[in-house]
C-alpha cells in the first residue's frame, strides 16, 4: 500500500517557528541574567550596584567563563527572537532587537 505524503499545515509550522524564536529570546536574556547573577555571587569583590558587568568577564576575572557564556547566549538568542518580533509587530522594532544582540 502506498501512503500519501503528509504536508505540514503552513500555519502550524509558522506558529512553531514563532514559538521557537520567542523561546530563543527568553533563553538568551535568561542566560545572560543567570550568568551575571552566578558570576556576581561567586566573586566576593563584585558589587552589582557599583561595578560594571564587564568586570565579571575581564581577562583577570576568576570566573569569566560565566559571563562569556552569558554574552554568547544573549548575542545568539536575541537576534533569533527578533525574527519572531518582525512577524508579530509592524515597524522597525525587530531591527533594534537584532542590533542589540550583535
Amino acid at each position: 500500500m502506498i501512503h500519501p505524503i503528509v504536508q505540514p499545515n503552513p500555519t502550524e509550522a509558522l506558529s512553531r517557528g514563532w514559538s521557537r524564536a520567542a523561546l530563543a529570546g527568553i533563553a538568551g536574556v535568561g542566560g545572560f541574567i543567570g550568568a551575571w547573577a552566578t558570576a556576581g555571587a561567586i566573586r566576593d569583590s563584585y558589587s552589582p550596584v557599583h561595578d560594571a558587568i564587564s568586570q565579571l568577564a575581564a581577562i583577570d576575572a576568576p570566573n569569566r567563563h560565566w559571563m562569556t557564556a552569558g554574552f554568547v547566549a544573549f548575542g545568539v538568542g536575541v537576534p533569533i527572537y527578533a525574527q519572531a518580533l518582525r512577524r508579530a509587530l509592524p515597524g522597525p522594532a525587530w531591527i533594534t532587537a537584532t542590533l542589540t544582540g550583535l
